[in-house]
């Protein structure tokens, strides 16, 4: 009786030990911590390689197929700082299994990944990262600027300082 303990005890602790390997912390769903597997994210190269599901898609080419990104073309990702102003981190979550990141910098371009569950592991992973794209300021609406039918235009306020 005493030795089917034990080794109930040691396949217990075992177990403990292969689903904490991560070291991310659960939320409320069971899931990965989604904060804090971003912050180990940006923080650990081998953490961010292994949480990469490789070949990842990229960019949508001109002929409507997104690019594919290998492991050996990867270029490690650097965390954002926080207290930074030019920064702005946005993390929209899709669905339970999809969290889209958002990071703007100065408000001229941005940079988006996805980042999948795991449903097996509940861990998340890197599918998607579209890298650099264009104007990613928040539009405003110059009211001076309707068309014939009323219809606004909506501007980037940077677009009108050579049209004055």
């Amino acid at each position: 009786m005493k030795k089917i303990f034990l080794s109930i005890l040691a396949f217990s602790f075992a177990s403990l030990i292969l689903f904490s390997c991560s070291g991310v912390k659960k939320d409320k769903k069971g899931r990965e911590d989604f904060s804090v597997f971003i912050d180990k994210f940006y923080s650990d190269i081998e953490f961010q390689l292994s949480r990469i599901d490789f070949p990842i898609t990229g960019k949508v080419q001109e002929n409507g197929i997104p690019e594919l990104i290998e492991k050996e073309d990867w270029v490690i990702l650097k965390p954002v700082e926080k207290n930074n102003p030019d920064y702005v981190v946005q993390n929209i979550e899709i669905a339970d299994d999809l969290i889209k990141q958002q990071i703007i910098v100065k408000q001229s371009f941005s940079i988006e990944m996805e980042f999948s569950l795991n449903k097996a592991s509940n861990e998340w992973y890197l599918t998607s990262y579209t890298g650099v794209s264009g104007v990613a300021a928040t539009p405003t609406v110059d009211s001076t600027l309707l068309d014939s039918t009323r219809t606004v235009r909506i501007v980037h306020p940077d677009s009108l300082k050579n049209e004055k």
